[in-house]
């Protein structure tokens, strides 16, 4: 099964809040379906409604350990008990957009602390990648 040419087969919504425990989707389709946004101006409200690394929303406080990565990471969160994850755009130093999903499950307990610092850590990496 197919929707807008992405695969679904790993695709369960169950709440429109993100909240159920029985949500399910794959970093990669996370991936291909946030790929297809910044070509569409249908989507532009999506991609600058997001929060910023370091400058707002629920990333306000957070990548204040890496100055290059404030401010050229949109992404949302997602927090829940034993869940940290990050999905968004970064804009890499020479000018060139990455898309990324970052996901941690079974992190024993509530991810804020270590589990959200390391997911930041990897969004850093990504928006201040040279490759």
């Amino acid at each position: 099964l197919k929707v807008a040419k992405l695969p679904i087969r790993c695709f369960v919504f169950h709440d429109g809040s993100g909240l159920s425990r029985q949500n399910r989707i794959s970093p990669k389709l996370l991936v291909e379906v946030l790929g297809t946004a910044p070509g569409d101006d249908r989507y532009s409200a999506l991609i600058t409604g997001l929060p910023v690394s370091g400058l707002n929303g629920s990333l306000t406080d957070r990548f204040g350990f890496s100055k290059p990565a404030r401010g050229v990471v949109r992404a949302k969160t997602g927090t829940l008990n034993d869940v940290s994850s990050l999905a968004g755009w970064a804009n890499l130093p020479d000018g060139r957009t990455v898309v990324f999903a970052i996901m941690a499950d079974e992190i024993n307990g509530y991810p804020l602390g270590a589990p959200q610092d390391a997911v930041d850590k990897i969004a850093a990496a990504i928006a201040t990648c040279a490759c």
